[in-house]
């Protein structure tokens, strides 16, 4: 059997390719290990401890949380944690009128206790 001199080239070409295939694959697995390490260090950093018995608490209370001022004060700390800001949101005025009372008279009680403020 002899060999062409255009087998020698697509033998080469194919190498070629295969060796370029092969250290993408490589560059991608790396970089997809390096991103999910950093996933996790991120993950690990925003969870609350895995035991926090006071929202472990909150949660087992239910609906009932909402109106339980440790519960309030313990959620408060976590956002305010998980979402690395000290300032507190700004209250938010009713968007709906009193039961009873017309559009006009919200606006007046509203503008009111903006001047309170």
């Amino acid at each position: 059997m002899r060999l062409h001199p255009e087998d020698s080239t697509l033998a080469r070409l194919v190498l070629i390719v295969g060796f370029v295939t092969g250290i993408a694959v490589a560059t991608l697995i790396m970089h997809e290990r390096a991103a999910e390490q950093s996933i996790e260090g991120e993950l690990a950093r925003s969870l609350p401890a895995a035991g926090d018995p006071e929202l472990i608490r909150c949660r087992d209370l239910g609906t009932a949380a909402a109106e339980d001022e440790s519960c309030l004060a313990a959620w408060s700390e976590e956002q305010r944690r998980f979402f690395g800001t000290t300032q507190t949101p700004p209250s938010v005025p009713p968007a709906l009128p009193p039961a009873g009372g017309t559009e006009e008279e919200a606006v007046d009680a509203q503008a009111a206790g903006m001047e309170a403020q």
